[in-house]
């Protein structure tokens, strides 16, 4: 027994040096937080250690209180007991610093925590300890304007960390028990929370809950998800990555895992992109592909097998039919149209190669006066296009959103290219000329567009009519 009580006093030494340390970090435990959406009332370095010195007073002098004297003799007594029972036997001499530590712990510092524990100071709701932490701070002597004024910090505090983008909507909602609440008057409480508080006893009296919530924020409006806006506002970093990711897979779909759960929702048939100036974007680049490809003979209807189908000619020279789901598409446009959102690689090798047969025709033919040479004049003439856009809506089977798809942006986009095509080869110093022949082109167009040139009470007939004759208007003068 003796022996026991050596060892025991041996280590004390080296367990005040541990249980030391450790009051000094958990002293400033909570002056430093990762969480800059936590803060903590009551607790600074400097107010614990008031707190224990008004309560080491209460709990004891400067001897050991007949209590803890009283909970060593008995621990060890026990030990000693189960020790000599054969319960602890050999391993308890091995690892004695660590043991001794476990006892020190169990013994006396087990007994100073239930003595805390019924410490009226300490068990205080969170109203009471920031009035407490305002007194022992001497920050200010007002306790309700401290307690107002630490309260109402709370609201920047909880403000979520997304863009504050105009047209949103945001909501702060408090979550407080009823013991902290019963400490603010009804003024108080109007003042801090208004009509936002929720007052349940499923709250920690300990804690207040600031609960900030944004309401119509768009993926596009976070920084990383957005496409940008050329050289003002750069695209973030996960657009970025998604879209080299996409490049990928359209290069070499066989060899590339897809990002997402469906192998098909990169594809803007499936998924439309997150931006929608992006998806505006890719359904301009779709109706481009769509009216110039079929002008420039990049897309072309060919027999294979009895079954006429859509082929898309490549920059090499090669060809591949257009398909859905490893079928070819039929050579309908209405198909074709629709064939374009599952297939972005056909849109850029179209465009692509309609870009660079626009180039060669116009250093080929330079002048003006050679314009109706170009494949684009050709092009219109002998695919019909007007008529061809004009008649999709007609297609079978139906399309209910065709009709506004191609009043909307199929007619105006291959109004627009024909206007510019003539401007941009009559030059600025003719504008005058280059929209007189290109009104005088569209008109010829319309004229050999039979269903154009029938009385019809029809809407869609109504506002084609109305169309033309305004663009041919404004480019003749």
């Amino acid at each position: 027994m003796l022996e026991e009580w050596e060892h025991y006093f041996r280590n004390l030494k080296e367990i005040r040096n541990s249980l030391k340390g450790e009051q000094i970090l958990k002293g400033e435990k909570h002056d430093k937080t990762d969480d800059p959406t936590r803060i903590y009332i009551y607790a600074s370095r400097q107010i614990k250690q008031k707190i224990w010195n008004d309560l080491s007073v209460e709990l004891s002098d400067n001897s050991i209180p007949d209590e803890i004297a009283h909970e060593i003799y008995v621990g060890q007594y026990l030990r000693f007991c189960q020790s000599k029972e054969g319960k602890r036997v050999g391993r308890e001499r091995r690892e004695r610093p660590e043991k001794t530590e476990e006892m020190f712990r169990k013994d006396v510092i087990g007994w100073c925590r239930r003595e805390l524990l019924k410490q009226n100071q300490l068990d205080m709701d969170i109203v009471r300890a920031v009035g407490e932490e305002a007194r022992l701070s001497s920050v200010n002597d007002d306790v309700t304007f401290a307690v107002n004024e630490r309260i109402s910090s709370l609201t920047n505090l909880a403000k979520p960390f997304v863009p504050d983008i105009p047209g949103t909507s945001s909501v702060i909602t408090w979550g407080l028990n009823s013991r902290a609440v019963a400490r603010l008057s009804v003024s108080q409480c109007n003042t801090l929370f208004g009509t936002n508080l929720l007052e349940d006893d499923g709250f920690s009296p300990y804690e207040i809950l600031c609960y900030g919530s944004k309401y119509g924020l768009k993926a596009e409006d976070f920084t990383k998800f957005s496409c940008g806006d050329g050289d003002i506002k750069p695209a973030g970093t996960y657009y970025r990555a998604y879209q080299r990711k996409k490049d990928m897979m359209m290069r070499e779909p066989d060899k590339y895992v897809t990002p997402h759960l469906d192998k098909r929702w990169h594809l803007p048939a499936y998924m439309p992109d997150l931006n929608m100036s992006q998806v505006i974007v890719d359904e301009g680049k779709i109706n481009k592909a769509f009216l110039l490809g079929i002008i420039y003979g990049v897309l072309k209807e060919v027999d294979e097998d009895g079954k006429k189908i859509w082929l898309c000619l490549s920059g090499d020279g090669g060809v591949e039919a257009v398909k859905i789901h490893r079928k070819p598409v039929d050579a309908e446009a209405h198909f074709l149209y629709n064939a374009l959102s599952y297939n972005p690689g056909v849109v850029d090798k179209v465009l692509t190669k309609v870009g660079a047969k626009k180039r060669q025709d116009i250093r080929d033919n330079p002048r003006p006066e050679s314009i109706d040479s170009h494949t684009f004049i050709k092009g219109c003439r002998e695919a019909n296009i007007l008529e061809r856009i004009y008649m999709l809506p007609y297609a079978e089977p139906a399309n209910d959103s065709l009709p506004s798809i191609v009043k909307d942006k199929l007619m105006p986009l291959l109004l627009d290219e024909i206007s510019g095509y003539y401007a941009s080869l009559y030059g600025p110093h003719r504008t005058n000329i280059a929209g007189k022949n290109a009104a005088d082109f569209i008109q010829n167009l319309k004229d050999n567009v039979l269903a154009l040139n029938e009385e019809s009470s029809d809407s869609y007939f109504i506002v084609w009519n109305t169309a033309l004759a305004e663009k041919i208007s404004v480019l003749g003068g």
